[in-house]
């Protein structure tokens, strides 16, 4: 007999063997089937497949590895055969055997490659695994193995496959979805926003439906339920800051094009509160040093001013009661007009102490 058909031989036999030794009473799908993959993995480990002398050889030392496991308690006596088939089926031992797994009708496989001793392919299918040696069944090349490919009707993700059958409206012919508003799934590559279409927050094209007045800031919004907020969700103009007697808004301007208070409002409004301009008053004293406020006046309740102190990198501060606008913080602290010092380290709500220090305000 020549060496392809001894070998062709040797992979029928295995077939066949693993067709008739298969144990009555071993649930390997169901309650068996830890312990029958622990086993397998256990043979994989303890018996080396690469330098295996003889193929007799290999199944010996399985042979002793399943027998420990038999008589540890990690493996049912009625699965002795079942590890064993896996075992004799492999190519280990075995020279110039490509290895592959046919499919079976009525087994419990489903096109998995398993790390123990199990290749699993897809129904109708078979799945080559020449870089598996340790692996369910041994067959060369010309008995059928074939890898798994597009159009094959069988979905394989391995392979990088989203869909099967290709050259469909929702598969294109490279076996990847096409993603469309109303497949479910958001697709942002193609601009959409939410799925499914046709809700009350997602439109007929996938895209969110922005409602001024919810709380929440979506595109093309500037505010939300935000004080300063009008009912189109912008700003308003007509709104600015009582910052200790300062009154300013939307045409507040330094003349540096660096301060211009039209949305600064809500930045300046956390070291006070928020106050409604109306008229056309003048700002009342005292005004920040270069800034010309000319919207009108705040009518509201008084505010208590905030001490502010403003530190240096070194620690030391200077000023007492910030009262000028660039001393508040809203450009990282800066000196002011620009350019002058430059930037000071961080902002201090307190006051600049005897020993030219930052004093933070206690409660």
């Amino acid at each position: 007999m020549s060496r392809i058909g001894l070998l062709i031989a040797v992979a029928a036999s295995a077939h066949v063997l693993g067709a008739t030794a298969f144990p009555a009473g071993c649930d390997v799908a169901g309650t068996d089937a830890a312990a029958v993959t622990a086993v397998r993995q256990a043979v994989r480990s303890g018996c080396n497949c690469e330098s295996a002398a003889s193929h007799l050889a290999y199944t010996r030392c399985a042979a002793g590895v399943i027998a420990a496991a038999i008589a540890g308690g990690q493996l049912p006596d009625r699965c002795r055969n079942e590890v064993r088939r896996f075992a004799g089926a492999s190519s280990c031992g075995r020279a110039s055997v490509v290895v592959c797994c046919i499919w079976r009708p009525k087994r419990p496989w489903h096109g998995v490659l398993r790390r123990a001793t199990t290749c699993e392919p897809p129904p109708g299918g078979a799945a080559c695994a020449a870089t598996y040696p340790h692996v369910a069944d041994a067959c060369l090349p010309e008995a059928g193995c074939r890898f798994p490919v597009c159009g094959d009707g069988i979905l394989d993700p391995r392979t990088g496959e989203d869909c099967e059958p290709p050259g469909t409206p929702s598969c294109d012919a490279q076996c990847h979805a096409i993603r469309v508003c109303g497949d479910g799934v958001i697709d942002g590559f193609e601009g959409e926003e939410c799925e499914p279409p046709g809700t009350a927050t997602c439109d007929a094209s996938c895209h969110f439906i922005h409602t001024c007045g919810n709380g929440v800031i979506e595109p093309g919004e500037e505010c939300d339920g935000q004080p300063a907020c009008n009912g189109n969700c912008r700003l308003s103009l007509s709104l600015c800051c009582d910052l200790g007697g300062a009154c300013l808004g939307g045409s507040a301007d330094d003349g540096y094009g660096v301060y211009n208070f039209a949305k600064e409002c809500f930045i300046v409004g956390g070291h006070g509160s928020y106050r409604a301009c109306v008229g056309t008053d003048p700002c009342p004293p005292p005004a920040p040093p270069g800034i010309g406020c000319t919207i009108g006046s705040c009518q509201d309740e008084p505010i208590t001013p905030i001490a502010l102190c403003c530190q240096e990198p070194d620690g030391t501060c200077r000023g007492g009661t910030v009262a000028s606008l660039e001393e508040l913080g809203l450009f990282g602290c800066k000196t002011f007009p620009p350019p002058d010092r430059g930037d000071i380290e961080h902002l201090v709500i307190g006051t600049c102490g005897g020993d030219g220090r930052c004093v933070p305000a206690t409660e």
